[in-house]
């Protein structure tokens, strides 16, 4: 049986106070393979604001460690479209065949960046443009990859979840399905993986626990899960990681927002541990 391996997505897990390079060490040591959002291991300066490294260093040393990067970033242009030029250099430069929209403008509200959540014509429009920038970089060999948070989910617009809205409404555009923000807003991540099919592309691996976190964001007072190492909460991590394996998916990519009784580090050690343990993760 092919196994899954080790990914992460840099948020929550390149502690502060420590160098990028160092923390990279430390995260292939336990096992880890692949790296999202190869900017975080750059580092950047307090002080100045700038990065300690290049583009060029963090690639070499992921490269030196026997890690690669999992995907490139899809920036805007000053148009409000997809800088596709820039994507497609990027993901060429890194050496990756995807790039990920990590937040839409609909979960925008959930996350108390809006007052009002958006209209379905606005909604619909940032679908297009996804669709837009996922064909033209299909001709660069690139894949456009969506990432959901709970309120594509959640939010419906003439009875269906938006995320259910953008797959019908688009041809070339992939998904990387978060499945501890599916699983939490009350959908089957098993199913949903099922039903993405061969639009499925990636996989990020988030837990919560009972409880949820009141913030104050830009707009208004939110609710954030509790997040928790994942396999300790409720997540059904195995059936998903089975699944992941049987669609032919390479990685498994863990994730979590905010750290409560283990530190960032501890936490990818045991959500590896959690994982490898599992069967499915080499």
């Amino acid at each position: 049986m092919e196994k899954l391996k080790a990914g992460l997505i840099a948020t929550g897990f390149m502690p502060r106070d420590m160098d990028p390079f160092e923390a990279l060490e430390k995260l292939a040591a336990m096992g880890y393979k692949g790296y999202e959002v190869l900017m975080m291991a750059q580092g950047r300066d307090m002080a100045t604001g700038k990065a300690k490294y290049t583009e060029e260093q963090a690639l070499n040393k992921l490269h030196e460690l026997g890690m690669e990067p999992l995907t490139a970033f899809m920036m805007s242009g000053p148009d409000g479209e997809y800088d596709v030029k820039a994507i497609a250099e990027q993901a060429h430069r890194i050496g990756v065949d995807r790039a990920t929209s990590m937040v839409s403008t609909v979960a925008q509200y959930r996350f108390g960046r809006l007052e009002n959540r958006l209209t379905y014509d606005e909604a619909m429009k940032d679908v297009e443009k996804l669709e837009r920038a996922a064909s033209a970089l299909k001709k660069e060999g690139i894949k456009v990859a969506f990432h959901n948070h709970d309120e594509e989910f959640l939010q419906c617009y003439k009875g269906v979840p938006y995320i259910y809205l953008m797959a019908a409404y688009t041809d070339d555009l992939k998904f990387e399905l978060d499945t501890g923000w599916c699983k939490y807003a009350g959908f089957d991540p098993v199913q949903v993986m099922k039903q993405f099919g061969d639009r499925l592309c990636a996989i990020h691996i988030k837990d919560f626990a009972d409880g949820g976190v009141e913030q104050h964001r830009d707009k208004r007072d939110i609710i954030m899960p509790r997040f928790t190492t994942p396999g300790t909460g409720y997540l059904p991590m195995k059936e998903v990681l089975k699944t992941a394996v049987e669609m032919g998916l390479d990685y498994a990519i863990i994730e979590q927002d905010f750290m409560y009784n283990l530190d960032p580090l501890a936490t990818a050690q045991a959500g590896y541990y959690n994982m490898k343990e599992t069967g499915y993760v080499e």
